[in-house]
């Protein structure tokens, strides 16, 4: 019964299509255009020419930000590391010694984001 259906879907499904009797298959359907006949891919690549410098402002603003994120979460690993503390000598200095390094530390490198 299911099969039947389908059949007789797809059999009035061809036969509201107005066939080419040349080649036996349906006619082509031209993709409409808008005012300047231009399709819409045509239109839309016209646009993203037209602003490039726009896309690329917004491409390189979108990484920077990316960039200084992953920076400031990986030197605050870094900081908290044993091996780190240890190889410089972090963990022989009292807790207000140890906060001004790590603070100016972070602070030098968000200079060097600029």
């Amino acid at each position: 019964m299911y099969v039947h259906r389908t059949v007789a879907a797809l059999a009035r499904h061809l036969a509201d299509h107005q066939t080419d009797t040349r080649f036996g298959s349906t006619q082509y359907q031209p993709i409409p255009e808008d005012d300047r006949g231009r399709t819409p891919f045509k239109s839309q690549l016209d646009d993203f020419s037209r602003y490039r410098n726009s896309y690329l402002l917004a491409c390189s603003v979108a990484l920077g930000s990316l960039f200084y994120g992953y920076d400031i979460g990986l030197i605050g690993g870094v900081l908290a590391l044993d091996s780190f503390q240890h190889y410089f000598g972090l963990d022989e200095m009292t807790p207000g010694e140890r906060a001004w390094l790590n603070g100016n530390i972070v602070a030098i490198l968000q200079l060097g984001c600029l």
